[in-house]
C-alpha cells in the first residue's frame, strides 16, 4: 500500500484562505508573465533579429487560453503560455529562411 503524503496543504476540492489565494495568484502571474515575456527575448537574442514580439506572444497566449477555457467549459483553470521547447526550431527556421535554403 502506498503511504499518504501528510505534507499536502490543500486537496483538489479544498479552497485556500483569501490570503493564501492571493499569494498563489501572485506567484502564478509572476511565473506566467515571466515565461511569456522571456521567450521572445531569448528568441530575438539568439537569432540576432526582431522575429518575435512580446505583444504577439501575450495576445497569442491569451487567445489560446480563451479557446481552451471555452472548449473545457471552464472546468480546468489553465493558462496556455509560451514554450521554451520551440526556441531552437524557431531560430533554425529563421536562419534557414534568411539563408534562402
Amino acid at each position: 500500500m502506498a503511504e499518504e503524503n501528510s505534507n499536502i496543504l490543500l486537496g483538489t476540492g479544498d479552497k485556500p484562505t483569501t490570503f493564501r489565494w492571493v499569494l498563489l495568484a501572485i506567484q502564478h502571474v509572476c511565473a506566467m508573465f515571466g515565461a511569456t515575456i522571456l521567450v521572445p527575448i531569448v528568441v530575438n537574442a539568439t537569432a540576432g533579429a526582431d522575429i518575435l514580439s512580446i505583444p504577439v506572444a501575450l495576445v497569442s497566449s491569451g487567445i489560446g487560453t480563451i479557446i481552451y477555457l471555452i472548449c473545457t467549459h471552464n472546468r480546468s483553470p489553465v493558462y496556455l503560455g509560451s514554450l521554451f521547447a520551440f526556441i531552437a526550431p524557431m531560430v533554425a527556421g529563421y536562419y534557414s529562411h534568411s539563408q534562402g535554403t
